[in-house]
């Protein structure tokens, strides 16, 4: 049966993954384009998450990124652009060209949650039998008029450039019409089709799992080592900063998770239920545990081997 939200293809992917393959798919790079180890997350990434981050909303933000995106980025990948890059060639210089690639963790999906319906447009069906090429974003001059070839309207462009910041490209080569023209030609005729481990579809990848109960260790460590000064659940536009985000839905502290857990009642028991995320928060607090599980160590002899030392806790439960 058809998942309540799917690809095009009917598959358990995120709606703007034009992926076709019935298979797991990894590609570890971005449009051809690798990056180095060097951004996979490091002991010295977890060590400042831990000791720096002095709220919660500062260390929510920061965790997605360094402490953990790039295994996402990194194993995930894009695997249908074609011959992109040689097709920005003559476009974008070099060093554009792979910013580009560096942006495309987050650029389909924009588009597909910021877009405006008087400019960009994402297939609700594709056939399985079509070819992956002929399945991708469309691009309006308005609501009621297709532009083929190159000439894209310079409201959508606006609207990229809205959320493409500065440090995609260096001078002004975008002021140029025809080269404009000529980027959004290609950015609207590619099927972007993503590894599960970029989108909301990583659950689906194995990989997934080691990641995650890796950051909760680390955060019940840090609530232990280095207390949190403002535990204060933060709803604003800076957390949810998509324009189309229908009110932060999922992510206040008052909504409930898309799972069920089992947490530890007042009377030694456990309940298996629906929890809100601030239930979830305060059940994982290690100074008042409700959860079902627990880690063996808070020990990083790996991190204290390369001089990131986490201190032993002194902690009887």
């Amino acid at each position: 049966s058809r998942a309540s939200v799917s690809n095009p293809y009917g598959l358990l992917r995120s709606p703007w993954n034009m992926n076709k393959s019935p298979w797991l798919t990894r590609v570890h790079k971005l449009a051809g384009t690798s990056f180095p180890l060097t951004w996979w997350p490091s002991c010295a990434s977890h060590h400042s998450l831990t000791h720096t981050s002095t709220t919660l909303i500062n260390y929510t933000k920061t965790s997605l990124y360094a402490p953990h995106g790039p295994v996402h980025t990194m194993v995930g990948g894009y695997y249908m652009s074609g011959d992109l890059l040689d097709r920005f060639r003559g476009i974008l210089d070099e060093a554009a060209i792979g910013k580009f690639a560096e942006y495309l963790v987050q650029t389909p999906k924009t588009l597909y949650r910021n877009g405006d319906a008087s400019t960009v447009r994402f297939p609700e069906y594709c056939s399985a039998d079509s070819e992956q090429t002929s399945c991708h974003m469309i691009c309006y001059e308005d609501e009621t008029e297709i532009k083929e070839g190159h000439n894209y309207s310079g409201s959508l462009f606006t609207t990229i450039k809205r959320w493409m910041n500065d440090d995609f490209l260096d001078g002004d080569v975008f002021d140029d019409k025809t080269v404009q023209d000529a980027f959004l030609a290609v950015l609207c005729t590619t099927p972007w089709a993503a590894g599960e481990q970029l989108e909301s579809g990583s659950p689906a990848d194995p990989s997934f799992w080691p990641i995650h109960p890796t950051m909760d260790r680390l955060l019940q460590y840090k609530r232990l080592a280095r207390p949190f000064l403002d535990l204060t659940w933060n709803n604003t536009d800076d957390v949810c900063q998509s324009e189309h985000s229908d009110g932060c839905k999922g992510h206040h502290s008052y909504d409930a998770t898309s799972f069920n857990a089992r947490l530890r009642q007042a009377d030694g028991s456990y309940l298996f239920g629906s929890y809100t995320n601030g239930e979830i928060l305060d059940a994982t607090d290690p100074n008042d545990y409700q959860m079902d599980y627990i880690y063996d160590t808070f020990e990083w002899s790996h991190c204290d081997k390369a001089g990131w030392y986490f201190k032993a806790l002194e902690w009887d439960g």
